[in-house]
């Protein structure tokens, strides 16, 4: 009887009766060979009274090639001798490492993968495959699943990292060796690529004199994202896909900001499929100088001049009383 792992007949396993001294079991070593019917069944007849080994020349498709030796003995006529062999699934293991597209030696945690069996046989995934199961985050980035049975499968992105697009598409593979890792890729050579979720800045300069064209801004954040814009006829700069995170936003020093108050850095969070617009505002610098005839202190000069006046005719009046009291006291003498 020629049965799988769960005790079931297996047909289609080409067995083969041997010499004991047989070292090499091949179709063209065995004395006989016959195959196993649907409910696994097999048998030699008018087997001659000797000692021989009976072995799987040929699995059934999926099965792992039992290479175990049975020893038979025929000592009388019309014995029979009873044989079963079981044959292993062939399993395989499904592999997967993320990687962030823009920066390939980044791996991303965080995904989920759903694995199922292409049931219909047509590499595509539809309603009528199965589930299988989960695979399973193993380190960083790595994503597995172990023991997968015989034939097609499809691996499909149910949630992708945070802050990255999700992969709509399923990949198949076939499973046809034992113990053998598959790899899967959505782009070749190049392991699971994911691509990050983008966003759009608009910044838009406004000035207390209406001059927008020609600032300079320098934008730094998600990724190590580092550029200058300056600012067009209109007084907008618009970047376009960028990845969605904290950036800043600093305004530079150059010959169009000069006479302007130099606006504070911003800190802005983009997030995905929106335009974030920052409207950046220039304060013109203002000076106050005095100017020839301007009376708004009038009053005030007039004053002190008045008072500057009065003092230099008390100070002589003093004086020149003191000199005729010193006169006046001579005469009495």
């Amino acid at each position: 009887l020629k049965v799988d792992e769960d005790g079931n007949g297996l047909a289609g396993a080409v067995i083969g009766l041997f010499r004991p001294d047989c070292e090499e079991f091949t179709a063209e070593n065995a004395l006989m060979t016959t195959e196993s019917l649907e409910d696994g069944s097999f048998s030699f007849s008018s087997v001659p009274c000797n000692d021989f080994i009976v072995r799987e020349i040929a699995q059934p498709t999926g099965f792992v090639l039992c290479e175990e030796s049975f020893p038979v003995t025929v000592t009388e006529d019309g014995q029979v001798i009873e044989i079963q062999i079981t044959n292993e699934f062939i399993r395989g293991n499904l592999s997967l490492t993320k990687y962030d597209a823009d920066f390939p030696e980044n791996k991303l945690s965080g995904a989920e993968f759903e694995v199922y069996r292409d049931t219909n046989d047509n590499q595509q995934l539809d309603d009528e495959d199965e589930l299988l199961g989960m695979m399973e985050e193993t380190l960083a980035g790595v994503y597995e699943m172990k023991d997968v049975l015989y034939g097609g499968v499809l691996v499909k992105e149910k949630t992708a990292p945070e802050g990255f697009v999700l992969d709509e598409n399923a990949y198949y593979t076939f499973i046809d060796t034992d113990g053998a890792t598959y790899e899967i890729e959505n782009e070749a050579g190049k392991g699971f690529l994911n691509q990050a979720q983008r966003g759009s800045l608009k910044i838009v300069k406004t000035t207390d004199d209406g001059k927008v064209e020609g600032f300079a801004f320098r934008v730094t954040g998600a990724g190590g994202y580092e550029e200058t814009f300056t600012t067009d006829a209109n007084g907008e700069i618009f970047i376009e896909n960028l990845r969605i995170g904290e950036y800043v936003i600093t305004e530079m020093e150059n010959e169009a900001s000069k006479g302007y108050k130099i606006a504070d850095p911003v800190t802005v969070t983009l997030v995905a499929d929106e335009t974030l617009t920052v409207n950046v505002h220039n304060d013109k610098i203002t000076v106050d100088v005095p100017k020839t005839g301007d009376d708004t202190n009038l009053a005030l000069w007039i004053g002190l001049m008045a008072l500057g006046v009065t003092g230099v005719g008390v100070t002589g009046l003093v004086y020149l009383k003191g000199k005729k009291s010193k006169k006046a006291k001579n005469n009495v003498q």
